[in-house]
């Protein structure tokens, strides 16, 4: 379906002689031919007359256009109310510089479907979960798609400013399955495994260029403890720990890493500029707040294909297979040293 922008080009290729007559420059454009003619007599379009009874400018509505473009592109298509929300970051901006708008000014539930008709090359969907369309991403024609939009989007943007986060998890104590050696007259050799079950989560994010932010530990916990952090080190100042319920991460978990971790250890760094963040396809990163500080911030979202952790995802091929294996000799060497249980206290030190 042909835009406005479609047809202002269109125009402008007849002006400047590049067609003859006006139905080349519409065929060649797909526009209607009455609606250029129309428009080469100097008539407006209804977008344009009505421009002062919109809440954004033009260009605003281009940003936040082109925005969910990149955001869909990526694999993160907002949802109507993100839109919304993203709509109303850029009006506080214009204005009151971030004193806050009142309700008469912010847009409201209504307003999307208007802005959609401005840009008919917008429309809301239902998306159905990548996890139930059972889709083989890791044929080469998906991860060759998804290269494409990669290529698209990371070149200009400085090594230094394109960063990769995953999670991982590891049990407190966990002995990985091996050989062992043992006596001839033992019928069926067991090993004690000093763990209970419980588990811990790693969030991990390095750049481009080699420069790793500060790890983020979850534990099972309800309430923070001081007596986590190994004598000797300082806690929080360099590393960051958080709890949860099951010791896994969650929505506010993610969204607590994007704005107290990730933003005041890479914003200095970017100046303004726009930041790259891969990640995978996790619920925690594409709820409504998330979405929305990245839009705020000018954090672009790379989302890796669904299912290809193994083969795309940065972290989980280089780094993480080889944290596990080296935690898990540390807690076989507690093991072996009569160490009956592996504690909160003791992920900082054997990390």
């Amino acid at each position: 379906m042909a835009t406005h922008d479609d047809v202002d080009a269109a125009l402008n290729e007849y002006r400047n002689g590049l067609y003859l007559i006006l139905r080349q420059a519409a065929a060649a454009w797909d526009v209607s031919k009455p609606t250029l003619a129309h428009r080469n007599k100097g008539c407006q379009n209804r977008y344009s007359i009505n421009q002062d009874q919109q809440k954004l400018l033009s260009s605003e509505e281009k940003v936040l256009v082109n925005h969910v473009r990149d955001q869909t592109q990526a694999g993160y298509p907002p949802s109507v109310s993100a839109v919304r929300m993203m709509a109303n970051i850029l009006l506080e901006r214009r204005l009151s510089l971030g004193r806050g708008v009142d309700s008469a000014q912010i847009v409201w539930i209504h307003w999307f479907k208007k802005f959609a008709a401005r840009h008919p090359d917008l429309k809301a969907i239902k998306i159905r979960s990548m996890e139930t369309m059972r889709v083989k991403e890791s044929s080469p024609a998906c991860l060759g798609e998804w290269f494409e939009i990669a290529k698209e989007h990371l070149p200009g943007t400085p090594v230094y400013n394109i960063y990769n986060m995953d999670e991982t998890g590891i049990m407190l104590g966990y002995l990985k399955t091996a050989k062992r050696v043992v006596t001839t007259d033992v019928p069926r050799p067991y090993q004690a495994s000093p763990f209970t079950r419980e588990s811990a989560t790693i969030l991990e994010c390095i750049s481009a260029s080699g420069r790793a932010i500060t790890p983020t530990i979850i534990l099972k916990a309800k309430t923070h403890r001081n007596n986590w952090y190994p004598q000797g080190t300082t806690g929080p100042s360099t590393w960051n720990y958080a709890t949860s319920l099951n010791g896994y991460t969650n929505n506010e978990l993610g969204l607590f890493w994007l704005e107290k971790v990730f933003e005041p250890q890479t914003a200095p760094l970017a100046n303004g500029q726009r930041r790259v963040l891969v990640s995978n396809r996790h619920g925690s990163h594409e709820t409504a707040d998330f979405l929305t500080f990245c839009f705020a911030h000018n954090i672009m979202l790379l989302r890796l294909p669904a299912h290809t952790s193994h083969l795309t995802q940065p972290l989980d091929v280089g780094c993480f297979s080889h944290i596990r294996r080296e935690y898990r000799e540390q807690v076989e060497w507690l093991c072996q040293g009569g160490a009956d249980r592996i504690q909160e206290t003791d992920v900082h030190r054997h990390l």
